[in-house]
């Protein structure tokens, strides 16, 4: 799936970890939940193997609203984390933005469906991030996560042709090139001409 891509596969256990005091923790419950809910859905949208082999599941029309300011949250809860195990400080805007606070600048969120039709049996969870040098010599850390078929991409700044151009050089890779949506209000999945798959996003508490 991402043969030239540098990063890491996460088991689902990564939808809820225990890895701050428990005040924080629970601070975060709901973000968790909110993963754990969409993880579980995207799962459901292909009820046995026996669908998936089939395809008798692909045809049924499916709507879910994903609440995208719990889940952006979440993300980079997940990102914070996962920088601290490798020995990096997170910037400050993306711990601040796991707990629901307003920061300056602020993440922003890039979502692509994957479009490749054995999207069906892609069921991984997979992270990566990459340093990204901006105007006046600052750099700053975008990330990417692959969830169940849909990529999500966090920068506090535009995806611009210029940064995906740069995100193509580092990961030779011309996956970035293409056409990301920022906190779009709704993915629709087709199998050939017909629409199956809703994906409706609910971003009303999160600043762009």
């Amino acid at each position: 799936m991402h043969p030239n891509l540098e990063g890491r596969e996460l088991p689902a256990t990564a939808l809820k970890a225990h890895l701050l005091c428990k005040n924080h923790n629970n601070e975060l419950s709901d973000t968790d939940q909110e993963a754990i809910n969409f993880h579980e859905v995207l799962s459901g949208w292909f009820k046995i193997d026996e669908d998936i082999l089939t395809g008798n599941g692909l045809w049924t029309p499916t709507r879910y609203e994903v609440n995208g300011s719990l889940f952006g949250r979440w993300l980079c809860k997940l990102h914070c984390n996962l920088r601290s195990f490798d020995g990096f400080v997170p910037a400050e805007y993306y711990v601040r933005s796991a707990f629901g606070e307003t920061t300056d600048p602020s993440p922003r969120f890039f979502v692509l469906l994957n479009t490749n039709e054995n999207l069906r049996y892609e069921r991984r969870i997979w992270y990566a991030d990459y340093t990204i040098g901006m105007r006046n010599f600052e750099e700053h850390i975008l990330f990417h996560v692959y969830f169940m078929g849909f990529h999500f991409i966090v920068f506090p700044f535009d995806l611009s042709e210029t940064v995906k151009s740069v995100l193509a050089t580092k990961t030779r890779n011309d996956f970035y090139i293409g056409c990301w949506m920022e906190t779009p209000s709704q993915l629709i999945w087709k199998q050939g001409d017909i629409q199956t798959k809703f994906l409706i996003f609910n971003w009303t508490n999160i600043s762009v």
